[in-house]
């Protein structure tokens, strides 16, 4: 499923706020929960639910029952837009959105170099989540002579 921060978060038929996050394992590159908010932004008013509660309709993030939570893991990393992308050494974007798999894992990072721009995917295996505020891929495999 496809979760790009900003989309429209649903429960209920009702809108209760806008996408504005994703929390990962960094180890095992698996994603547990999701973070909206009013404005879509982070903040101490942004609430959290359980990735196995989310699913997609119409490109809106719907959530189903919520499931008790579980206690939080080690190791965990909060993707937002703030994240950096970086591709090749140099600064390829920011972070726009994440794909998840089935069983919470990390599929792929969507990224957005500037808003007029489209956007690109960089799959899961070759992302470098060990920097904070950052994820980083390798080079380009094509470049111009």
């Amino acid at each position: 499923m496809e979760l790009l921060f900003g989309n429209h978060v649903r429960s209920g038929g009702r809108r209760i706020g806008y996408l504005a996050g994703a929390e990962v394992v960094a180890g095992s590159r698996r994603v547990t929960k999701i973070i909206f908010s009013d404005d879509g932004k982070l903040g101490s008013h942004a609430q959290t639910r359980s990735i196995e509660a989310v699913h997609v309709e119409r490109g809106r993030v719907v959530i189903g029952q919520t499931l008790p939570g579980k206690p939080a893991e080690a190791g965990t990393l909060l993707l937002s837009r703030s994240v950096t992308l970086v591709r090749g050494g140099r600064q390829a974007g920011h972070l726009a959105g994440v794909v998840v798999g089935d069983g919470g894992l990390l599929e792929s990072a969507i990224g957005r170099q500037h808003w007029w721009t489209g956007r690109f995917r960089l799959p899961a295996s070759t992302l470098d989540l060990s920097q904070p505020g950052e994820i980083r891929t390798g080079a380009n495999a094509s470049r111009a002579a």
